[in-house]
């Protein structure tokens, strides 16, 4: 399969917002609300201050940040033409020693806005592949999913995020899924 599409910061910020760090941050964000009911002489608005400020930060700007440190602003207007096949993915413009082969491919994810394929080498994000849900037609989406299944991804559902779960409902106007 050959898809064809143009990458937009927002591809960007839902693959970030959906991906590990953003419950990661909001968890961080409790542990400080947490301190509210501890005993001690210590500075109780600060701390709420502290995790609400990491509550909404999780949901706004900590995706445009790990885009930014990444580099992976230089992706946003680029055009991308992938070629997904039962050797991996080609054609992605970030290089990763080794390429792209489903042996590397670790917890894809399906979203509602975005597919992620994030390769592993190393701990690095650049590996991941994302591929706007707008790029697929409902035949190409399936085709991908039964090919991930077959390589024994997506054995519990789609592979969706938490994060994903509980944004679906507010994001998902075009009634896929």
């Amino acid at each position: 399969m050959r898809l064809t599409y143009t990458v937009r910061m927002s591809d960007l910020f839902w693959m970030w917002l959906t991906s590990w760090f953003t419950p990661a941050t909001v968890a961080f964000g409790l542990f400080f609300i947490s301190a509210l009911v501890a005993p001690g002489d210590h500075p109780r608005a600060l701390d709420a201050a502290a995790g609400l400020g990491l509550i909404v930060a999780a949901f706004t700007v900590a995706p445009l940040f790990w885009i930014r440190i990444t580099g992976m602003t230089g992706l946003v207007g680029m055009s991308i033409d992938l070629a997904v096949d039962s050797n991996g993915v080609g054609g992605w413009p970030i290089p990763v020693r080794g390429g792209r082969p489903w042996t590397r491919l670790h917890r894809p994810r399906i979203e509602d806005q975005v597919i992620v394929l994030p390769f592993r080498m190393s701990t690095s994000p650049l590996g991941w592949v994302v591929i706007p849900r707008r790029a697929l037609t409902d035949a190409q989406l399936a085709d991908l999913i039964e090919l991930l299944r077959a390589r024994g991804f997506l054995a519990r559902g789609r592979g969706q995020s938490v994060i994903g779960r509980l944004l679906s409902p507010l994001v998902n106007r075009s009634g896929a899924g």
